[in-house]
């Protein structure tokens, strides 16, 4: 019985052993992403303050859960929960979007509207050792709350293996414009079946018709239908009842109100096939000699002929025609390339109505190019961003503030091509052939901490070439002007990455570059006060405080973390009696790295008592 008894107990430390070792060195177990959409009705921003701190992962009676529908719609009625438009605080009578999960997580828009944001990522930790402890909280303040904050958004997970998890959910803000397409534009379509015209709108239970070429098109179903969220999709019977290339807008039957118009246009390959393929042809071989000949050839629906521009000479076109083929009517030159110049144009033109199908330019040149943009990156000799087109483009760089990868993306939607944004978020470059180029300047104020070293400018930057081929990038430039280093850091956009790609941020610069720390002036013996701050781009809130003393004693502290515009700052107070405050040797400030699930940066500050 003793023999059982002890093998018993013996097999019962096995089994605790190995549960534990299991439970530790197993996965971390994946929650999330959860998300609400919130309305804070607090008044009193210092009673807000206090209750909710920096999370309001656990709101009082103030706070107000709005339902999200079995459709994933939220209509916001900001009568009815007293908005203010021109309302700045982020806790103080508005709207905000609560995302948590057990992994880093991301805002992505989609929409046509402009939504205006700010961001607050905080990492709150049960063990600040364990990863498997940490929730990731990132709330996104809507205000001021338009119609053009419409549109869907969604909590995605950064991480290659975390892309596919997402919550998502898309806001009516219903006002006095019904459409968020509110401007002219064009988009290009391969036909088929249900044609999309974008018809996004503010209002869901707006009584919305499709006009094309001025005239209503019946509200048939077999002929179309309507989703709020997007716009009109066009069945095959109106397809092939009538073409739908051309001109069209919404009308708003209750108000008369009318979108922007939409012209639709079909995708270049539906009407022509050229060779050599693209607009540029670029002649130059590895070792910089050119080709004797070149072949120009357009296959077209209908009957077409070569047009050629500053050439020396204009080249014979042939001409062919193939009943069976799809492009039944071709035309090609053999063109010597003694007969071209730099910058030479040849058009492939419709006989009957002068239309241009395509268009080939010439460009004598040995360097490779990539999208026609020779070159967008940051210069470090110069300390500037270069944003360079080909000789014959015009380069466009525009600038966009925002403090956080998140703003940065969801702002910056506005600046895809066939977008429009408002005229005073943003500022651009003068347009010019060659080369753009933008210095980052520093910034002289000293913060009313005294904190003068850090100064940090981040936002978005978009080259663009004759509005297209556009390339954009988020930056934030720091310069410590206590050593008068000036560095920057340029990411990838990660709302036009390929599914599952992430931004990639240079975390390994000093951390000086990215957190100050300070003891503040009005710190005495017994009550000991410490300030740190550290830039939004990079950071999470979150941030825990060390102190060790002479006898290698170290403690952990809490600070109180507050986000105000592109900082995150946490100030420490220590009250101590005089003996204990005497020996404190070191105070670290230890942060959050915002896309990192488990990474943190320090910086440290050295005591002398």
């Amino acid at each position: 019985m003793l023999y059982r008894y002890k093998v018993g107990i013996f097999a019962g430390i096995v089994a605790s052993i190995t549960f534990l070792l299991v439970y530790i060195t197993g996965p971390k177990s994946v929650k999330g992403p959860e998300l609400r959409v919130l309305y804070i009705s607090f008044s009193d921003h210092e009673a807000v303050k206090r209750s909710l701190g920096t999370t309001i992962l656990n709101p009082d009676r103030s706070v107000q859960a709005l339902k999200i529908s079995e459709n994933g719609t939220v209509t916001i009625d900001r009568e009815e929960l007293d908005l203010k438009s021109t309302t700045e605080e982020f806790y103080r009578s508005n709207v905000v979007l609560e995302c948590t999960a057990s992994f880093p997580i991301v805002w992505k828009y989609t929409g046509y509207g402009d939504p205006d944001v700010t961001e607050k990522n905080i990492r709150i930790h049960g063990d600040f050792n364990d990863s498997s402890t940490f929730t990731y909280l990132s709330v996104l303040n809507l205000m001021p709350l338009t119609e053009k904050s419409t549109g869907g958004y969604s909590c995605v997970g950064i991480s290659t293996d975390k892309a596919d998890f997402v919550a998502s959910v898309h806001l009516f803000v219903p006002g006095s414009t019904t459409f968020l397409i509110d401007y002219d534009t064009s988009i290009d379509s391969t036909g088929g079946e249900d044609v999309f015209v974008p018809c996004p709108v503010s209002n869901a239970s707006a009584s919305i018709s499709l006009y094309f070429k001025n005239q209503a098109i019946p509200p048939d179903i077999n002929l179309l239908w309507f989703n709020p969220k997007t716009g009109f999709y066009l069945r095959p019977k109106f397809t092939e009842q009538t073409d739908p290339w051309g001109p069209f807008y919404c009308k708003n039957e209750e108000t008369k109100e009318k979108s922007g118009t939409v012209t639709i246009q079909p995708v270049k390959g539906l009407l022509v096939k050229v060779h050599p393929e693209g607009e540029t042809v670029q002649l130059s071989t590895s070792n910089g000699e050119l080709k004797d000949t070149l072949t120009f050839m357009c296959q077209a629906k209908e009957e077409i002929t070569l047009k050629f521009l500053k050439v020396v000479s204009n080249p014979m076109v042939q001409y062919d025609y193939n009943a069976s083929s799809t492009f039944p009517f071709s035309a090609f030159s053999d063109v010597s390339t003694r007969k071209l110049r730099n910058m030479s144009r040849i058009y492939c033109r419709t006989v009957r109505g002068n239309q241009d199908l395509h268009l080939w330019k010439i460009i004598f040149s040995s360097l490779s190019m990539r999208n026609e943009l020779m070159d967008f990156r940051y210069d470090t000799s110069r300390e500037d961003f270069v944003c360079c087109s080909t000789s014959n483009k015009r380069a466009k760089l525009s600038l966009l503030n925002c403090n956080s990868i998140s703003e940065c993306g969801i702002k910056g939607k506005c600046l895809l091509p066939g977008r429009k944004c408002d005229p005073d978020k943003i500022s651009s470059l003068p347009e010019r052939a060659g080369c753009v180029r933008h210095k980052l300047g520093k910034d002289d104020k000293t913060s009313s901490d005294g904190s003068s070293d850090l100064q940090i400018q981040s936002g978005l930057l978009q080259c663009s070439i004759d509005g297209k081929n556009v390339e954009r990038v988020f930056y934030s430039s720091r310069y410590n002007s206590a050593n008068g280093s000036h560095t920057a850091t340029v990411s990838g956009d990660i709302n036009l990455s390929p599914k599952g790609s992430s931004c990639s941020l240079d975390i390994t610069a000093d951390s000086h570059d990215k957190l100050q720390i300070i003891e503040m002036p009005m710190s005495t013996v017994s009550k000991r006060r410490f300030f740190c701050k550290g830039a939004k781009f990079f950071l999470a809130a979150g941030f825990i405080w060390q102190s060790v003393y002479t006898n290698k004693r170290i403690n952990y502290h809490t600070g109180r973390d507050t986000i105000k515009g592109m900082w995150i700052q946490s100030h420490l107070s220590l009250d101590l009696d005089v003996r204990e405050s005497s020996t404190i040797k070191r105070i670290y400030c230890i942060a959050p790295v915002w896309d990192s699930d488990g990474d943190w940066v320090n910086v440290k500050l050295d005591l002398y008592a």
